[in-house]
């Protein structure tokens, strides 16, 4: 493994709905753990994809900021 090998995870829940805006009240306990979860691993600087079920979506949380 080189040092400019990207550090690259998908974490994938098994309910769940990734249109829910995280600050409302429609959000439940799994989508707000999912959101923060990938938000830590991309502060370590991880590339994170979020599958949610029914393959209607994916949220992806990008690294280079």
């Amino acid at each position: 493994m080189n040092s400019i090998t990207e550090k690259r995870i998908a974490l994938i829940s098994v309910h769940g709905d990734s249109a829910i805006e995280i600050e409302k009240e429609e959000a439940g306990g799994q989508n707000v753990y999912m959101h923060q979860v990938g938000e830590a691993l991309v502060q370590l600087g991880w590339q994170v994809d979020i599958v949610y079920p029914q393959g209607e979506s994916e949220a992806r949380l990008d690294c280079s900021t």
